[in-house]
């Protein structure tokens, strides 16, 4: 890691529980990265398989922070911020392998002072199907990827403003977060934090931006599919929250009706004639194809299920 002072220094965050394999090969690809400064925060989550000490013989440059108990996503990350020194901080999930140029292209894109975070172009790991590239807001709060599960044949490296990146691999400026604060901890474990953060960011005037030049590879959320009906409740009780906490009136109505009424014939309705779809890379294994299938029914189904328990918790806890 060389030194040159005219560009901003970058801290890497990679937060790790039990993935020590995954994170070897997130570590080797971003040590090969060609940007002269930056620094590589490992937050282990208590892990029991020896992550941390690989780390400390094989990657002896990573610093460690070591957590005797699994904090999450959220609160991990906050911690390590706070333990950061960049002027960039990137979040990156440890099932990544990153494209050795990927940190020019977030630096470059944040060079605009309009600019407040930086998104990646994400692929699934080992295809160019585009896993996401920066997300859209509907007026009603319902998210859309207008890149997601294509073949990418453009090659880009334009940067786009978006409403909000993946969390997977986000740069922020750490003046937009002594700004607008850090990860809220009310997500916590995860999901929804990252748009909540982009949002939040623009709501201060900053743009969100995905850096189409930063290519990351990613796994498809492999950990949470082994736990699907977690999944399910988190996603549906943060999704719930994040459109309680920025909509109301008209908006916060009908983005919840479309979401919790149209979208649920729409889901059955798929569900029932088989519609659900998968990414293209899946397809080519039916036995892969067949689980994500399943998986995808278990996660919709308990999602409408978990809905009159999250609001029923909601307010309870406003009560009190």
């Amino acid at each position: 890691m060389t030194s040159d002072e005219s560009l901003p220094f970058i801290s890497i965050i990679i937060l790790n529980f039990n993935g020590i394999d995954i994170l070897r090969n997130c570590l080797q690809s971003v040590l090969e990265s060609d940007y002269p400064r930056f620094e590589v925060i490992v937050l282990d989550n208590g892990s029991t398989d020896g992550s941390v000490e690989m780390v400390r013989m094989e990657f002896p440059l990573v610093h460690i922070i070591e957590s005797r108990k699994n904090l999450g996503f959220i609160m991990g990350n906050n911690l390590a911020i706070s333990q950061s020194h960049g002027d960039i901080i990137v979040l990156l999930n440890n099932d990544t392998k990153v494209d050795r140029h990927w940190l020019r292209w977030i630096a470059k894109a944040a060079n605009d002072p309009n600019v407040g975070i930086v998104g990646c172009k994400v692929y699934y790991m080992g295809t160019n199907v585009i896993q996401d590239a920066g997300s859209f807001l509907n007026p009603w709060g319902l998210s859309f990827t207008p890149d997601a599960g294509l073949l990418d044949h453009e090659n880009d490296s334009k940067v786009v403003e978006v409403d909000w990146v993946t969390g997977a691999a986000l740069g922020i400026k750490r003046n937009v977060l002594k700004i607008i604060g850090l990860l809220d901890t009310k997500f916590s474990p995860s999901f929804y934090e990252d748009v909540d953060l982009c949002i939040r960011a623009k709501k201060h005037g900053f743009k969100v931006v995905t850096a189409r030049g930063a290519k990351i590879f990613h796994y498809a959320s492999e950990t949470w599919n082994r736990n699907v009906i977690k999944k399910a409740y988190y996603m549906t009780r943060n999704r719930i929250y994040f459109m309680l906490k920025h909509y109301r009136g008209r908006s916060l109505f009908i983005g919840l009706t479309w979401y919790y009424f149209i979208s649920f014939i729409t889901d059955m309705k798929k569900l029932f004639l088989r519609k659900f779809s998968t990414p293209i890379f899946y397809q080519q294994s039916p036995s892969i194809a067949r689980k994500m299938f399943y998986i995808r029914i278990i996660e919709t189904l308990s999602s409408y299920l978990f809905v009159p328990v999250v609001f029923l918790r909601i307010i309870f806890m406003r009560k009190n």
